[in-house]
């Protein structure tokens, strides 16, 4: 991944908690590092770290670009046990569980083009986040023996077809992660333009336009 040259109080705050990485990071020492910001990160390369530091301080108008390799192909080559570690999921899920931790207010829809990728990110977000703040929205006739246990056990289900649960339900989850094609139940159980707080679309370039959502 590439990204804008990291400021010396990022670079700062990344050496504090990698203090191994003094003899190649030349920069001075400073105190004035706001500590909160910095505390998932340690599985994060500086990189990493100032793409998350960006997401998390508006900088300029959104939407923003995060250029990498799709998570859809890292997790198939390398995750396939549906971890999401390959390094562009993990940059995503520590933007999100920091928004996560910021506000209650928050509220994070995830998209993707396909459900490996959704059922990864959420894979890895639960184990952070508690799986009653998170929603995986499923095409109702999606096969249920291809959903992971750990997230099945929480989703809808009525006759062998997966449900979305009614708006005030729908309204309350801090997390809700979708395929872009499923998204539309979202958008019918009366979610509206400008609920989301943040609105990921995980490879976005994979898909084709008339496959992004409404929302």
């Amino acid at each position: 991944m590439v990204y804008a040259q990291p400021s010396d109080k990022e670079v700062e705050a990344f050496q504090k908690l990698h203090p191994r990485t003094s003899s190649f990071l030349n920069v001075s020492w400073k105190n004035n590092v706001n500590p909160p910001l910095f505390d998932a990160y340690h599985e994060l390369d500086i990189d990493e770290f100032h793409a998350v530091r960006r997401i998390l301080s508006y900088p300029g108008s959104p939407p923003y670009l995060l250029v990498g390799p799709l998570i859809s192909t890292e997790v198939e080559r390398y995750v396939p046990e549906l971890k999401a570690s390959a390094r562009t999921g993990v940059v995503v899920c520590e933007a999100v569980i920091e928004i996560y931790k910021t506000s209650e207010e928050n509220r994070v829809l995830i998209c993707a083009p396909i459900n490996h990728t959704c059922d990864a990110l959420m894979t890895r977000l639960m184990e952070v986040i508690p799986e009653s703040d998170m929603f995986r929205a499923n095409a109702a006739f999606r096969e249920m023996d291809r959903v992971p246990s750990d997230i099945l056990r929480s989703c809808p289900v009525k006759d062998e077809c997966f449900e979305c649960p009614p708006l005030p339900i729908l309204q309350e989850f801090k997390i809700i992660l979708s395929t872009y094609v499923s998204s539309f139940r979202l958008y019918n159980e009366g979610i509206a333009a400008g609920h989301f707080s943040h609105i990921f679309l995980v490879d976005a370039s994979s898909t084709t336009e008339q496959g992004r959502l409404k929302l």
